[in-house]
């Protein structure tokens, strides 16, 4: 046994013997720096602490935005709802106009002090209401076509196909034209040559029937007014607060009539980025639109000034988009040179002359192609 003892601590020793004479492994320096770097783990900095009662106040904020943001689709998608139904029809549109309308005023305070409303003068007011309604031609179609409207504003939000948006915006922007072309068409000139006709020679009749034609002009450029009233302030839109609790897209046309922002913020880009071959036919719609609607809503002497100004700038504007982007570039520069031309006394005339010596800058020297990306072999 002490044998086999003493036998071990001989084994054991030369064993130690050996290790301590083995040189050790070469070092490589740049092991280290091959190696990543231990990335710092910093502790989150700590919450600050807040007395109890603070603490209990900051939930109940947080609280209140948390249910806040959950209230605001559900009051958004009941809106939505009541609008959709609404503007199935003129008559149901006339008729949910007067419900916003009292949910609306129920809201205010009243200067007396009462807070209920008699019944019956309530019952009255609002046939009063109904009334003038039926007495305007088309303002029943308005309430529709705002309706309508509102609806699309808040589809439009969550649309993915920006081709049949802008569809669907020109066909709103057709309707709208169409709608003021209908109810609120241009007064004739028989009716101004009486109003210029001695009062003391007109008979009784006479005079009613003038003073009649003056309570139509008066209704027709109301119409005209309330089809131009965007939508997110209508009555609609006040009586369920839907500024708070919906934003429509950016640069989105606040009503049918807005053709400057449908057209220039929506289907003039489109066009150019998918179907330039079409811009044309955009821009005459356009210009088509603008004029008709002109034409409603002025008199001929302020109808007349905006065909020798604005309406001047407006084909401008369509030769120079046409030619910026290629089409008919031959007609559209003939057309831009003959309206420098022929209209010399027009107050954007020198703005033309300027345009037109860029645009020479720009054929002239164009923009250098960007260089061509190398592909790997």
């Amino acid at each position: 046994m002490r044998a086999r003892f003493f036998t071990l601590v001989f084994v054991l020793g030369i064993h130690a013997l050996l290790i301590a004479q083995t040189p050790p492994a070469p070092i490589n320096p740049f092991d280290e720096l091959a190696k990543p770097a231990a990335p710092s783990v910093e502790p989150p900095p700590a919450a600050p602490s807040l007395p109890p009662e603070l603490a209990s106040v900051v939930e109940k904020f947080q609280q209140a935005a948390k249910d806040f943001e959950s209230k605001k689709k559900e009051i958004a998608t009941t809106a939505l709802g009541r609008y959709s139904s609404a503007a199935q029809s003129e008559l149901s549109a006339a008729q949910f106009f007067l419900t916003c309308q009292q949910m609306v005023q129920a809201r205010l305070p009243d200067l007396d002090g009462v807070t209920k409303k008699d019944e019956k003068e309530k019952q009255e007011r609002v046939k009063q209401m109904a009334d003038r309604i039926e007495e305007v031609p088309g303002r029943a179609a308005v309430f529709q076509l705002q309706l309508q409207y509102l609806v699309f504003t808040m589809e439009a939000a969550q649309m993915k196909d920006h081709g049949a948006m802008v569809s669907r915006l020109k066909d709103f922007a057709s309707k709208g034209v169409s709608l003021i072309a209908t109810y609120a068409g241009v007064p004739t000139d028989e009716t101004k040559e009486k109003e210029r006709t001695n009062s003391n020679n007109r008979s009784r009749r006479e005079a009613e029937k003038i003073q009649d034609q003056r309570e139509l002009e008066r209704a027709r450029r109301d119409l005209v007014q309330q089809a131009k009233t965007g939508v997110m302030g209508s009555v609609f839109a006040q009586a369920f607060n839907l500024q708070n609790y919906f934003e429509p897209l950016e640069n989105w046309p606040d009503s049918p009539l807005n053709l400057e922002q449908i057209f220039k913020s929506f289907v003039f880009p489109y066009r150019q980025q998918n179907k330039p071959e079409l811009l044309a036919s955009d821009w005459d719609e356009y210009i088509a639109h603008l004029t008709h609607l002109e034409r409603c809503s002025q008199d001929e002497r302020g109808y007349s000034k905006w065909l020798v100004g604005t309406y001047k700038s407006l084909l401008w504007s369509k030769w120079r988009d046409l030619m910026k982007h290629g089409v008919n570039r031959a007609m559209a520069a003939d057309e831009l040179v003959k309206l420098i031309k022929e209209n010399p006394t027009n107050e954007a005339v020198s703005g033309w002359v300027e345009d037109l010596s860029s645009l020479t800058e720009e054929l002239m020297n164009p923009p250098a192609a960007p260089p061509a990306e190398l592909k790997p072999n």
